[in-house]
């Protein structure tokens, strides 16, 4: 009858769920697994520092369940870093953006790479990576969008202003796992809009395939 009916339903609330966190404010989806960004999020006293929620869900009897879930949290972690305004999740790896980050300038921005695991119904990060623009400046809000796909992982900046103010750009990152549990950025390109121009904020909404 070309319609859709919904089978199953289930409420996501983060255990240590608190007022104004952001909770769901950015979402993405993969398999069984499903990322959460609570930018807001307050880490002990520091405000907005931001997180992000990784579930493993599954399907019994009609029902679904969560059967696992881990915290993500920037290991660097400042105020108003905004970790979590955006995710990204693909086979075993996340993505989480946090446009606030002060590296080299207010609000350059920067986005977190992450592999994780699942071991005896625990799940756990094995490898992570801080992604930086290395071009960054002031204000260009890099990581506000993320995406990643295979090895690929595709980082907005709307706030940059190369060809005007907020004509924005994106970054496109391969990267690859070195032989110490961490990774490498491989190649990198900077993507700009042929006909950019001030506040065009290029980079805004980003999305990879293949």
């Amino acid at each position: 009858n070309a319609s859709f009916t919904i089978d199953n339903s289930y409420r996501i609330l983060a255990s240590d769920r608190d007022a104004n966190d952001g909770f769901g404010g950015s979402v993405a989806i993969d398999g069984n697994y499903a990322l959460v960004g609570a930018n807001k999020n307050h880490i002990s006293n520091i405000a907005d520092a931001g997180s992000a929620y990784l579930y493993k869900f599954s399907e019994s009897g009609n029902g679904l369940s969560i059967d696992n879930s881990y915290r993500i949290l920037a290991s660097d972690r400042e105020a108003d870093d905004w970790f979590g305004v955006s995710v990204a999740i693909n086979g075993n790896y996340a993505l989480v953006g946090a446009r606030g980050t002060d590296e080299g300038g207010s609000m350059t921005g920067s986005a977190y790479l992450y592999k994780f695991s699942e071991n005896n119904n625990v799940l756990s990060i094995d490898n992570s990576f801080r992604i930086l623009a290395s071009d960054r400046d002031d204000y260009d809000y890099f990581g506000w969008s993320v995406a990643i796909n295979g090895s690929y992982a595709l980082v907005g900046a709307w706030g940059n202003d190369e060809g005007g103010n907020t004509a924005g750009s994106a970054y496109l990152y391969k990267f690859s796992e070195s032989g110490n549990a961490s990774f490498i950025i491989d190649n990198s390109y900077r993507i700009l809009a042929s006909d950019g121009n001030a506040s065009d904020e290029f980079g805004k909404s980003v999305a990879i395939n293949g």
